[in-house]
């Protein structure tokens, strides 16, 4: 290994910036900096504008959510009302569309563009089931749930997501089916308590098939009682819960990409030439 990393790049470069800027004489200069750390500078930077727009999002969503309680509470449960079921099914369709856009947000960081713009439209139009066949692709084709950067959580066969995201996908798009054959989505009956309730149940499914693509991210990225908690707010909190989650990424990660099988070994041939560099420069030093 040191054979491979004794001709780094990265080394060599940050040599030839302290032998073309010494530090004067009798004075300790300061310690140059590294790219890594102008890298996370600017990565920091570069996140903060969808980090706003998600919290935007999370933000608007959650104040549709109140003034629906309000209107029609959600307790107790009135199926058979017209204008109860139609508002709790704009909300949970509205709660869709806003968790949709933080798995969107992971499949464009991951994908190239005109892939991403693709699965991204599948999501949005057709729902949960390609959420799913997303994952699915991904880790079969040699991705992780993990971040590429900084995650702590579990690690398990490739074979359960792929398991897991097909059985989710295959019983939400029969679920899906049967609404759709049962009570036609068009012509869009808001006065009909039966027509609103079961797509108001069959768009809490797509909510929560959905979820689960970001749920298994978050125990692949984060350490237990991280992950616990930021399960339960994708659970019980929705689209804002996951808006929070996607920011908190943002902020301490960066980009949303997904990682593959050898992203580690990745990882670590780039930090390990600074982390010698430091250690010999405080050899050096003492």
């Amino acid at each position: 290994s040191h054979c491979i990393f004794r001709g780094s790049p990265w080394r060599n470069r940050s040599a030839t910036r302290r032998l073309r800027h010494p530090a004067p004489e009798g004075r300790a200069g300061p310690a140059p900096a590294t790219s890594g750390s102008v890298d996370s500078r600017k990565m920091g930077a570069d996140q903060t504008a969808p980090a706003v727009l998600y919290g935007i999002l999370g933000v608007a969503f959650a104040a549709f959510f109140v003034s629906t309680q309000v209107a029609q509470p959600l307790v107790p449960f009135q199926p058979t009302n017209a204008d109860w079921a139609s508002r709790w099914l704009l909300t949970a369709v509205l709660d869709y569309y806003t968790l949709a856009a933080c798995v969107c947000g992971v499949i464009f960081a991951t994908e190239k563009p005109a892939a991403a713009t693709l699965w991204c439209l599948a999501v949005l139009l057709l729902g949960a089931p390609f959420a799913c066949a997303w994952a699915v692709a991904h880790v079969y084709n040699g991705g992780t749930m993990a971040f590429a950067r900084g995650s702590k959580g579990m690690r398990c066969s490739s074979s359960l997501p792929i398991v897991f995201y097909s059985l989710a996908g295959v019983c939400f798009a029969a679920r899906l089916g049967w609404t759709v054959y049962s009570y036609p989505l068009f012509p869009i009956k808001p006065e009909d308590a039966d027509w609103s309730f079961e797509w108001l149940l069959t768009t809490l499914g797509d909510y929560y098939v959905a979820s689960a693509v970001l749920v298994g991210v978050t125990l692949a990225s984060e350490e237990c009682v991280p992950a616990l908690l930021w399960t339960a707010a994708h659970l019980l909190l929705g689209g804002p819960g996951s808006c929070a989650y996607v920011i908190a990424s943002l902020l301490s990660r960066g980009p949303l990409r997904l990682g593959s099988q050898g992203s580690i070994f990745t990882e670590v041939a780039i930090e390990l030439p600074y982390a010698v560099d430091e250690a010999k420069r405080g050899c050096c030093c003492g």
